[in-house]
């Protein structure tokens, strides 16, 4: 019976250990889920501190106070007494809707806040000391507060650049997306756009949701392109570390992309993998009904046809409404989007969460085939969520509980992720001048045997090309790959340790037969030459929009063929050429 009794014991720390992915945690909150603290909020992002402590953000209600409010709760989800008054800060600007946005802790373990603040709506950022008292060292006591063009300027979100410099991006008004940069101090950047402001005029509405910085400084942002119209798209917007909108990037510096067949479509989040592809995620309308919608781009704004239905994934909860507000990245390169799901009146809403494999068909190993909702109180909306180091995922939003004072309160979720090599990665591969080649630095004090060098034409499955074994005292290394394949080709290794456990580094893209593929003439006007493709397999040819829609599509079996474009409209269109999985895009003028 003893030995039975330990054996039962073991299955039980194993089986919390390792429990489902999408599961609620049980060790957080009440079952995995928390609710208050009881006073009224709204919340519209989140962040996770090095400690573990989670910091809620807003606007609201507490102490005959209203404002930006901050709430901070403990890795059990309790709520963290020793931060502000009773675990919640409340900065009031006494403006009509002074409410947070984004959310981001500096190294040093600083909070910083953004969002519209004042009477004239401006925008406005504070940082705070660990406690969550005003930081003085920061702008006006603690405080930054910019005003725009006179008018309403209205904050979505936030990032922290690596050399401490802060981005808080939104819109003017409804036609001017802004990117402000401020200093560490929370001056504003005279480097940067107009003395630190950046804007960027559309004729048509529009709506600023989401930001990232890229590792080479670029920044991007993303919306809602022609918000107040039922062809409304994903807007995503790329700027050059200097301010100026990236001419490499879609189109101008501007990639705006609907779902074919769907109409009012919405972009909330985007998130960069380590190749700089590019995630995007928010809902699409087909009748009645919204439905999450998800879509990845290659770096330079082009869809990435490898990924769902030409790049492009819709998603039914079996719902009436389901849209995606936050979209997250696994080690692994897994994506999850979190949102909400509820009825077409806005009540019995839930959190939603969807997880994806890197090719974009759904996990099926995660909650039940991919999917998990949560009801939390009454009628929850899960508006931001974080991934912790241990790959549990945090969602935070507000709820009603009916027969409670405050009609909307904060509250939490906290799902298991599966078991993730929680390890420190090792040094990033770079690529050096070869086409085929990388050099990466040792992980040294892991235990590493050797690196194994992994080859793909689709940044999904990786195959073993060669292992470079670790030499101790070491501390760099250099790999070309002697027999590389035609096409874009990705390389990722895997640092494989003497107790079997193996760490995967970040992926590079290699080579550059893109360049030996001609256009001319380009603009063209009735035909459009294409040299360099292959002599002994057949080529997939697509012409698109810059919006995604496939306009022309053939098939070529020698190295050049003429491709009869004149019942395109005049416009820029891209070139999709496939040959045995790999992709080549190229842009192309059609004139009148």
């Amino acid at each position: 019976m003893k030995y039975l009794f330990n054996f039962l014991f073991a299955v039980i720390i194993i089986t919390s250990a390792y429990a489902q992915p999408g599961t609620l945690d049980s060790s957080f909150g009440d079952a995995g889920k928390v609710i208050g603290p009881n006073y009224y909020a709204y919340v519209y992002a989140t962040t996770i501190q090095q400690d573990g402590k989670i910091i809620a953000c807003g606007g609201g209600s507490y102490g005959n106070q209203g404002g930006f409010l901050l709430i901070r709760y403990n890795p059990d989800g309790s709520v963290d007494s020793s931060f502000g008054t009773n675990g919640a800060v409340v900065t009031d600007f006494s403006g009509p809707i002074d409410e947070a946005y984004g959310v981001v802790v500096q190294p040093d373990g600083k909070i910083l806040a953004a969002g519209q603040v004042g009477r004239n709506i401006d925008a406005g950022v504070i940082r705070y000391l660990p406690n969550g008292d005003p930081d003085s060292s920061f702008g006006v006591n603690g405080i930054a507060v910019t005003e725009l063009l006179g008018g309403d300027d209205y904050v979505s979100s936030m990032a922290l650049q690596q050399d401490g410099k802060i981005l808080v991006t939104g819109m003017q008004g409804t036609r001017y997306a802004f990117v402000i940069r401020y200093l560490p101090d929370g001056s504003l950047d005279n480097g940067f756009g107009d003395n630190g402001k950046q804007l960027t005029f559309f004729d048509r509405e529009m709506e600023i949701n989401s930001v990232a910085v890229q590792g080479d400084g670029k920044i991007l942002i993303g919306g809602i392109a022609d918000r107040l119209y039922s062809s409304s798209k994903f807007l995503i917007i790329r700027y050059l570390s200097d301010d100026s909108l990236d001419e490499a990037f879609g189109e101008a510096g501007i990639v705006k992309a609907t779902f074919p067949n769907y109409k009012n479509t919405k972009l909330y989040s985007i998130a960069l993998q380590d190749d700089n592809k590019i995630v995007a995620a928010g809902g699409t309308t087909l009748g009645y009904d919204e439905f999450m919608a998800l879509a990845r781009f290659e770096s330079n704004g082009i869809p990435d046809l490898l990924f769902g239905n030409e790049g492009k994934v819709i998603t039914d909860f079996n719902r009436q409404i389901s849209e995606t507000k936050t979209v997250l990245l696994q080690p692994d390169g897994k994506i999850v989007a979190i949102g909400s799901a509820y009825d077409y009146i806005g009540i019995n809403g839930v959190f939603a969460l969807a997880r994806y494999k890197t090719d974009g068909s759904l996990d099926s190993s995660f909650g039940t085939n991919g999917l998990q909702t949560t009801a939390v109180g009454d009628n929850a909306r899960g508006n931001a969520a974080a991934m912790q180091p241990d790959g549990k995922i945090v969602i935070v939003g507000d709820t009603y509980i009916s027969g409670q004072t405050y009609s909307s309160v904060f509250c939490l979720a906290r799902y298991n992720g599966g078991k993730l090599n929680n390890l420190p990665e090792f040094a990033k591969i770079q690529k050096w001048q070869g086409h085929y080649g990388f050099t990466w630095n040792s992980w040294p004090g892991n235990k590493t045997t050797y690196y194994s060098v992994g080859r793909s034409t689709n940044a999904s499955s990786f195959t073993e090309i060669a292992q470079v074994t670790d030499i101790p005292k070491q501390k760099k290394y250099k790999f070309e790959d002697p027999n590389p394949l035609s096409g874009i080709v990705y390389y990722r290794l895997t640092a494989v340790r003497t107790d079997g456990v193996m760490v995967n580094s970040n992926i590079i893209t290699c080579g550059n037969d893109a360049g030996f593929i001609q256009l001319y003439p380009n603009p063209a006007k009735n035909s459009l030459h294409i040299e360099g493709l292959s002599a002994t397999e057949k080529t997939k040819l697509s012409i698109l929009d810059f919006s995604g829609y496939a306009k022309l599509v053939t098939t070529a079996t020698g190295n050049s063929y003429n491709f009869n474009i004149a019942q395109l409209k005049p416009g820029n269109y891209m070139l999709v050429i496939e040959t045995k999985g790999n992709v080549v895009t190229k842009k192309f003028v059609k004139e009148q």
